[in-house]
């Protein structure tokens, strides 16, 4: 699963932040107190336009804040509210004074989070972030599913092991996650080495090399189109030429004052192309009905104006496996690739194979 942007922030001296927020509070210094809250939200993210150039939101982009549990997002959303309460004082130095004091024990809590984020190690190809809340139990083994997709992916796509892998407890969806505008990945500390994580991590690999090295764009076009598209083709629509002669016995038998109902081979073809060409063919009916037209000139106009074949599906949308099924070219992409590399060609469509094998 690809995510949405998330901009690995920069860092920044949160002790001293700390400070400045307690000194400027206690000198009821509104400068200092809006200088620092300010700071606290750089360690966030940014304010971003929204619905007009006077309406902002705030966007939180510190990678650490999508591996907290919702109780801690909520603590730190709750922190970004009370800057604003801060910032919104800024004519009343004793009320921001009030607002500080409150929030300066989140504004440690935060510092030490950040100080843990911030602890990385290289490890092969990568840089480990080690996020909050990781027990150094669970590292091993999710490093050992690192390593074999790693192994896996060396010999036909080393392009894509480097950068950093945020170790977290939880990502949103499944075991890893690719982040495609920092270009970081996001591996849960309970994976495991085992054939689904492995396949998992393989996914989000994909995902980096669909996004920064798949450049041709003809093959990226072909395999949209079969991910995306039905494979449609023109049907003749059978026994039209009874279709015309059954017309045409039904307006003599009227003409002869003989009772008529609309024939069964008449109702099926209509059935099948639908109603939007049944006025023109009335039209027709009653031309000849009147005598305004010969049978012959009814056969050659009916041939005109109403359809003798049907566009029929003749094969569905492909997808790689279940989990891909109209999800398009990005998620059908990366579960072939991790197919590819782990020697699983042979359960990937044939048409889709043709295009990825492509890549080895």
């Amino acid at each position: 699963m690809c995510l949405s942007p998330i901009r690995v922030a920069t860092r920044y001296r949160t002790g001293s932040i700390v400070s400045d927020l307690e000194k400027a509070s206690r000198d009821q210094d509104a400068k200092g107190m809006l200088g620092a809250v300010d700071d606290v939200l750089k360690l966030l993210g940014t304010e971003k336009p929204s619905g007009g150039d006077l309406t902002r939101r705030f966007l939180i982009e510190a990678p650490w804040f999508y591996a907290l549990g919702k109780r801690q997002q909520a603590r730190v959303w709750a922190l970004v509210s009370s800057v604003h309460d801060v910032q919104r004082q800024a004519f009343h130095p004793d009320m921001m004074a009030k607002y500080v004091t409150l929030m300066i024990p989140d504004v440690r809590w935060l510092s030490d989070i950040i100080a843990k984020s911030e602890d990385g190690f290289q490890h092969g190809p990568f840089t480990i972030q080690v996020l909050p809340g990781v027990t150094g139990s669970r590292l091993k083994d999710s490093l050992a599913a690192l390593d074999t997709a790693t192994d896996l992916l060396r010999h036909s796509f080393p392009q894509v092991l480097y950068g950093t892998v945020f170790l977290s407890r939880t990502v949103a969806h499944g075991k890893a996650q690719y982040v495609s505008s920092s270009d970081v990945l996001y591996l849960a500390m309970t994976a495991r080495d085992s054939v689904g994580d492995v396949h998992a991590l393989c996914h989000e690999f994909g995902h980096r090399f669909e996004h920064l090295f798949w450049k041709d764009r003809a093959a990226r076009d072909a395999f949209a189109r079969l991910v995306n598209e039905p494979l449609q083709e023109d049907v003749p629509i059978p026994d039209v030429d009874k279709v015309v002669e059954a017309l045409l016995d039904q307006v003599d038998r009227s003409r002869q004052g003989k009772s008529t109902s609309t024939p069964a081979v008449v109702t099926r073809y209509l059935t099948e192309v639908g109603a939007s060409r049944l006025r023109d063919l009335q039209e027709a009916v009653w031309s000849y009905r009147s005598s305004e037209i010969s049978a012959a000139a009814f056969r050659q106009e009916f041939y005109r104006i109403m359809p003798t074949t049907i566009r029929h599906m003749t094969r569905e949308p492909l997808f790689v496996t279940p989990y891909a099924k109209g999800k398009g070219l990005t998620e059908n992409f990366a579960e072939a690739f991790a197919y590819l590399v782990e020697g699983r060609e042979s359960e990937i469509p044939v048409e889709l194979r043709q295009i990825v094998s492509a890549l080895l």
